[in-house]
């Protein structure tokens, strides 16, 4: 066993029970984790938020339901020695990863399929394994399609494609580097992007096909054809949704995805890595990649003028990390005395804060006066204090030439202040 921290879990289906519990397994010792069992049912639909506030409405049949951005996006069909059959949940729905991960079975044909779907709260995407699980003594030839309909109004019915060759047409050729796919709008101004991955390099399967069908809604579909799910084993179908809110963070994502970054890879079972098919998992699921800074950064200061002298009342304070994975901005109001404090929030409601620890801007305005002020967390700190100066203010002050006279034994003069000056 590795030696680091781990995640242990156990599923019992029939009684409808499952546990987990972290733990580290240090050099030369035994460690114990004791597991107590407790309801896993859950019902659906629910709807379970990542870090950027991007809601994924997960309905029985483990797709993601009618909204905003999605209609029937992430259906399964499943083919079995030829015959495919839609995946519509008929089975019972459970929940583990602290109620993070979904998973729903159904039998179809032969073979047994589970959805699991994982959204992580501090992540920036969803999670998807297709397990078809074949009980017979025979190996079993199978199919996977998944179909999306995009309702976005961001971009419809004109939605920009972007592949992961850098072109507009998919490829999914053995030898293509097309393992993902990003739909977003026309502009990319102010719109959500879409990516969908699909593949990883080096895998034994790949997609056999994909393609994009303008309309309202698009459609989006990619499937995996002539897989071969041994007697009394499994093969699993990894892919990934991924919401972000511009065009560059998407491709971002998509494509540090596909290469199983250690929050693609949280909570896998030995059973999950062992039947994965069109990705590589590393050994113990331990990435090649490193992992991303935290996102539970704090940032306190006040907004001053220019000579660190007055502060600014009720400054409009909003910060933008410069992570391309968690680039939603977050505004807070300063007090009367321009404090201001940015603290970190991950929940379920929608209204996450996240923080990452690195650099980042503030854009700080007062009545028209603005200014952008870059800063950057100090290392292995993720507690910040950042004061604001308005750098292009000033303080006028205007003498007026008038004789002195009893009543005023000095010439007066007139000082003025202000942001705007």
């Amino acid at each position: 066993m590795p030696i680091g921290a781990f995640q242990a879990s156990v599923n019992d289906l029939t009684r409808q029970l499952s546990a987990e519990t972290p733990g580290t397994v240090t050099s030369g010792s035994t460690t114990t984790a004791d597991l107590q069992l407790a309801s896993s049912s859950v019902t659906l639909a629910a709807t379970k938020y990542d870090a950027n506030n991007f809601p994924f409405d997960v309905q029985p049949d483990g797709s993601l339901g009618i909204g905003d951005d999605f209609q029937g996006a992430f259906t399964l069909d499943v083919t079995v020695g030829g015959s495919s059959q839609r995946f519509d949940g008929t089975g019972s729905a459970h929940a583990n990863q602290s109620g993070r991960q979904i998973f729903v079975q159904q039998t179809i044909g032969a073979v047994e399929v589970t959805r699991k779907v994982f959204v992580p709260r501090d992540g920036y995407f969803a999670r998807y394994l297709e397990v078809i699980r074949n009980p017979t003594a025979s190996p079993v030839i199978v199919g996977a399609r998944i179909s999306n309909n995009v309702t976005s109004n961001d971009f419809l019915p004109n939605g920009v494609i972007e592949t992961a060759s850098g072109g507009s047409v998919l490829n999914t050729s053995a030898t293509s580097s097309d393992r993902w796919i990003l739909f977003d709008a026309d502009t990319d101004e102010y719109s959500t992007a879409f990516g969908f991955v699909f593949d990883g390099p080096g895998a034994t399967v790949h997609a056999s096909s994909a393609s994009r069908v303008p309309g309202a809604p698009a459609q989006i579909s990619y499937e995996w054809s002539n897989i071969t799910a041994p007697a009394g084993g499994s093969v699993a179908l990894l892919h990934f949704s991924v919401r972000q809110h511009n065009r560059s963070s998407a491709r971002l994502s998509a494509s540090h995805l596909m290469s199983l970054p250690p929050e693609a890879l949280a909570g896998f079972t030995a059973a999950d890595v062992a039947s994965v098919a069109n990705f590589v998992i590393p050994p113990g699921t331990a990435s090649f990649l490193a992992p991303l800074p935290p996102i539970n950064g704090s940032i306190s200061g006040r907004v001053w003028d220019y000579s660190h002298t007055y502060p600014a009342a009720n400054a409009q304070v909003e910060f933008k990390s410069r992570s391309g994975f968690f680039p939603r901005s977050h505004p807070v109001t300063a007090d009367s005395l321009g404090r201001y404090t940015l603290t970190p929030e991950l929940n379920d409601s929608g209204s996450s804060i996240a923080i990452p620890v690195g650099p980042f801007d503030l854009y700080t305005s007062v009545g028209t006066n603005f200014i952008q002020d870059p800063g950057t967390f100090p290392a292995g700190q993720s507690t910040l204090a950042h004061d604001v100066l308005f750098t292009n203010s000033g303080n006028l002050v205007v003498s007026q030439a008038f004789p002195t006279t009893p009543l005023f034994p000095i010439a007066p003069s007139l000082s003025i202040r202000g942001l705007s000056i």
